[in-house]
């Protein structure tokens, strides 16, 4: 895979990973099972996505905070 590529993937990845977190927390009230499986799943994909992300994602982070200080 291109570097591009798995920059690309990693972050969509991760904003996957914060749209199953939130689906997960209240579905844990419902059924725990199901819950514990998504909220288990979306920090599996957090994990991947920074992996894929790696050195280019670092650098993007902190061009982007440097312009928010």
């Amino acid at each position: 895979m291109k570097k591009g590529k798995k920059f690309v993937t990693g972050v969509l990845l991760i904003i996957v990973n914060f749209i199953i977190g939130k689906i997960a927390i209240p579905l844990f009230a419902v059924n725990s099972v199901i819950g514990i499986t998504l909220y288990l799943l979306s920090w599996f994909m957090l994990i991947v996505g920074l992996f894929l992300c790696g050195i280019e994602g670092l650098h993007y982070a902190k061009i982007y905070y440097r312009q928010l200080g």
